[in-house]
C-alpha cells in the first residue's frame, strides 16, 4: 500500500493505493467495494471530496488525476491532466467547498 483516504462522511468506508496502479474501496470490516484501475503508475494520492460522493487519485509518472463517483463504482468520472513525469508523489487537495482541485 502507497496510501490511503478516509471518507469523511462514510466512515466506515476508506480507500487504499497501490503501486501496481490500482486503488481499493474498503467497508471497515475490509470486504472490498471496488478495484479501481487505470493508472499508468502506482498510486502515490487519494483524495474524498468533503462530501464523501468523490474520490480523486494520481499516480507517479501519471498526468492524470482520476475522479471517481462513488455512485458508480469502477467508472472513472472524469480525468484532468497534470504534469508529472517523476516517481516522487505530487500531492493535491480538494478546496473546502469542492469547487476547485489544487
Amino acid at each position: 500500500m502507497s496510501c490511503f483516504a478516509f471518507n469523511p462522511v462514510h466512515s466506515g468506508v476508506y480507500a487504499c493505493g497501490s503501486f501496481l496502479k490500482t486503488a481499493g474501496l474498503y467497508l471497515e470490516d475490509g470486504t472490498v467495494m471496488a478495484i479501481l484501475t487505470g493508472h499508468l503508475g502506482g498510486v502515490t494520492h487519494l483524495q474524498f471530496s468533503h462530501d464523501g460522493m468523490k474520490l480523486v487519485s494520481g499516480g507517479r509518472k501519471d498526468s492524470r488525476l482520476v475522479m471517481w463517483d462513488m455512485r458508480q463504482l469502477g467508472d472513472e468520472y472524469e480525468i484532468l491532466e497534470r504534469d508529472v513525469d517523476t516517481n516522487q508523489r505530487v500531492y493535491f487537495d480538494l478546496t473546502r467547498n469542492d469547487r476547485y482541485l489544487v
